[in-house]
């Protein structure tokens, strides 16, 4: 009962974030901006009917999203932490859930030991996007100016 529970639970999430990406995708790709918002949307709609239908292609769908995903936030960030974390981050957290006993069980009846074959991909997936984060993490940088130039005595007063 938790485990269906959970399941639907996590539906409803997976189905509100492909709502918010593809709706703002969309309306981001019409300003002239980035596409990649309203296609990861969309594969993410992918990814919730197909937890609906209780199959294995949404880790898989999953995975090829988080692999696209490193790609686009490289070519768009470079190793810049601060810019890949938000990128990154919630997609693999979000990613975690696939391998949890939690979701698997919920497809043992169904497909047997066929279910964990996924689990291999993702890990590597979510572990080199890790890899990165870290590597970006660790790049040195620069002091980006000194701070207040003026003395607080000097600021505006405060109405």
């Amino acid at each position: 009962m938790v485990q269906s529970i959970a399941h639907w639970a996590f539906i409803l999430f997976m189905g509100a974030i492909a709502l918010l990406l593809t709706l703002g995708g969309g309306a981001l790709a019409y300003l002239g901006g980035s596409w990649y918002y309203l296609i990861s949307g969309l594969a993410i709609i992918a990814v919730t009917v197909t937890l609906i239908r209780r199959q294995v292609l949404a880790p898989q769908i999953y995975i090829a999203v988080v692999g696209i995903t490193l790609v686009w936030a490289l070519v768009e960030a470079g190793l810049d932490f601060m810019a890949l974390l938000p990128r990154l981050a919630a997609w693999l957290v979000v990613g975690l859930w696939f391998l949890t006993p939690w979701y698997v069980s919920t497809f043992q009846k169904r497909y047997g030991s066929e279910i964990p074959r996924y689990r291999t991909a993702l890990s590597g997936m979510l572990a080199v996007s890790t890899a990165f984060l870290l590597i970006g993490a660790l790049q040195p940088y620069t002091k980006n100016g000194t701070g207040t130039v003026r003395p607080i005595s000097e600021a505006a007063p405060v109405t």
